[in-house]
C-alpha cells in the first residue's frame, strides 16, 4: 500500500485510476485485444476468478490484434456469472488475462487506500498495461 499522505494529486496526468468503494465485494472484468497473454498482477488485494472468456481466435483476430471481447458487457451478465458460480475459495493475485480474451474477478475491499495492478511482463508497465486501484 502507499504511504496514507500519497493521492491523485501525487500521480502522473495520466496515471489510469480505477475507483471502487471500500469495505465492499467488487466484480472487475479485465479485457485484452492484444495476440498474447498477459500475467497480470494486483498488489495488496486477493481476487477470485469468477470466469475466462476466450475469444474465437480465426473470427475475432487478425494478424495485428483482436476485436475487444463483447463477453460481459453488461452488469447484469457479470452479476449473473458471478451468481452462478457460488463461493469460489481459491485466492489469487496473479493471473493470466489470454489472448483477446476477458477475465471476470471478484475482490473484497477493506479500509481506503490505493494498490498498484500491472502486467508481470515489465515491458508492458511502460506501455500503459497498468493501474492503480483506488479504494474508496
Amino acid at each position: 500500500m502507499l504511504d496514507s499522505s500519497f493521492g491523485p494529486q501525487d500521480m502522473h496526468p495520466n496515471t489510469n485510476v480505477l475507483h471502487v468503494p471500500a469495505y465492499s465485494t467488487v466484480l472487475l472484468v479485465w479485457r485484452s485485444t492484444t495476440l498474447m497473454d498477459h500475467p497480470m498482477h494486483l498488489h495488496g488485494l486477493k481476487m477470485s476468478i469468477i470466469d475466462i472468456a476466450l475469444p474465437n481466435k480465426r473470427q475475432d483476430c487478425t494478424l495485428s490484434k483482436c476485436k475487444l471481447n463483447s463477453v460481459y458487457e453488461s452488469h447484469e451478465d457479470v452479476r449473473a456469472v458471478a451468481e452462478s458460480k457460488g463461493d469460489i475459495s481459491v485466492l489469487k493475485d496473479t493471473f493470466i488475462l489470454p489472448a483477446g480474451g476477458a477475465v471476470v474477478t471478484q475482490i473484497h475491499t477493506q479500509e481506503p487506500s490505493l494498490w498498484y495492478s500491472h502486467c508481470h511482463l515489465e515491458m508492458h508497465h511502460f506501455d500503459g498495461l497498468s493501474f492503480i486501484l483506488n479504494v474508496g
